[in-house]
């Protein structure tokens, strides 16, 4: 399939029938063949929603949104990010692309609506003013929603929003945990060399890679054998803090696709009775090739509602990976920018839910490690602000004695892609005295 078709039948199911981006773009990849082809298509899909807000700006200038068909939209962004963000594809090319789409797609007329609309953008027919308001003029420079910008601005100051902003408009790297246990850095470090792979190693963590290079990891050898894992470095951090140890039994409360059970499990070599719980069923199905690609045989992967779980036994150590507004992994899931304000209404009380599911299922002693992928502190240390007040008897772990200083702020770690470059993560561990 043409890349660009796929790209613009993408974005009109992502945009307007409101479709998960990563589950439509693994259904259009897998009908395109060439890896040309395939990088095109996730580059124009993944940057046309990352940069939505910016080419609407743009378009303003140029048409009118109620006039217009919401399916013509979603193409002249497509080529409007081509003209504006694609420096190594020539404006004529963008045009002529975008109005073959047009002509297969819509009556003619259309096509040639499009093609005024592309050429005054490129003879810059219009003078582009941003706005005066600070908060509109940085959601508009780098295409976040204005309550997001409002809500950073009043918590990081302008210049690291800037910064955070910046951040996730960048292209991600991908990063490799390495199963030590199967294989020694030195050797796989080599075998990337080989492999004429530019990788760097991470700054804070013995068994992490980053890529700085293409690497088709699917197709490659010590993938499949389960050598190492897909996963970011921030990802790490919960999982160092609950301390897995030989023999205790673990809770995984939100797992799939199963990354922090996975590394649990290597940690304790597959010693600890690991119980890891979702009620998604393709990220279950996922979860389970991802164990057994690992070969971890501790695992035990229950389909289900946690809020329904029960067990006989009561757990030695709790972790809960929280459903999240996802607001530091806004690089790599770009569709988070398309998302409601009104979403924290639900999950802030389902956070909740979760914290007290975890307490009855813990031991007394027991460690409850509680991690989200949002730097939005109502969904971080305001839910354990608030759990701990309505259970005094749980303490907070110190966490500097399990992390780096560097991830510590205050009573927690936080990480901040400005700061850390790696996603943005919350994590708290919390000791069951009582």
């Amino acid at each position: 399939m043409n890349p660009r078709f796929a790209a613009f039948y993408s974005l009109n199911d992502i945009l307007l029938e409101k479709i998960n981006s990563e589950k439509i773009m693994a259904r259009y990849s897998a009908k395109i063949d060439s890896k040309q082809d395939h990088n095109l298509y996730f580059t124009l899909v993944k940057g046309t929603i990352k940069q939505k807000i910016h080419l609407e700006f743009l378009l303003e200038n140029y048409i009118d949104f109620e006039k217009t068909d919401p399916k013509v939209l979603n193409l002249l962004l497509l080529g409007l990010f081509q003209l504006t963000f694609l420096d190594s594809i020539p404006a004529y090319a963008c045009v002529n692309e975008t109005i073959n789409i047009s002509n297969k797609e819509f009556k003619k007329g259309v096509s040639s609506f499009i093609n005024a609309v592309l050429r005054s953008h490129i003879r810059k027919d219009k003078k582009i003013r941003l706005p005066k308001d600070i908060v509109q003029e940085i959601s508009v420079t780098y295409s976040f929603p204005a309550y997001l910008i409002k809500k950073w601005v009043s918590i990081f100051g302008k210049d690291d929003t800037i910064a955070l902003c910046k951040y996730f408009n960048r292209t991600p790297k991908l990063s490799l945990r390495i199963e030590t246990d199967k294989i020694s850095y030195d050797k796989f470090s080599k075998y990337l060399s080989k492999k004429n792979v530019e990788f760097s190693k991470s700054k804070y963590f013995d068994n992490m890679i980053v890529v700085e290079s293409s690497f088709n990891f699917l197709e490659d050898e010590y993938f499949k054998k389960g050598y190492y894992y897909i996963q970011n470095e921030s990802a790490l951090l919960p999982v160092l803090l609950l301390h897995p140890k030989a023999g205790e039994k673990i809770l995984d409360m939100c797992a799939a696709p199963g990354g922090k059970a996975l590394y649990l499990a290597s940690l304790t070599k597959d010693t600890a009775k690991i119980t890891a719980v979702d009620n998604d069923p393709g990220r279950i199905m996922q979860f389970k090739e991802n164990t057994k690609r690992m070969k971890h045989s501790s695992i035990d992967i229950v389909m289900k509602d946690v809020l329904y779980l029960k067990s006989e036994e009561k757990f030695d150590k709790i972790i809960i990976d929280a459903p999240c507004t996802g607001w530091g992994v806004m690089q790599r899931k770009p569709d988070i920018r398309l998302q409601s304000e009104n979403r924290l209404k639900s999950l802030i009380p389902l956070q909740q839910k979760l914290l007290e599911k975890a307490d009855s299922l813990l031991k007394k002693n027991g460690v409850l490690v509680y991690s989200t992928c949002t730097i939005n502190p109502d969904e971080n240390e305001k839910q354990i602000e608030k759990f701990m007040k309505n259970h005094s008897n749980y303490t907070l772990i110190k966490s500097d004695q399990f992390v780096e200083k560097n991830f510590v702020s205050g009573k927690y770690i936080k990480t901040y892609p400005f700061k850390h470059n790696m996603d943005g993560s919350f994590v708290s561990a919390l000791r069951k005295v009582a």
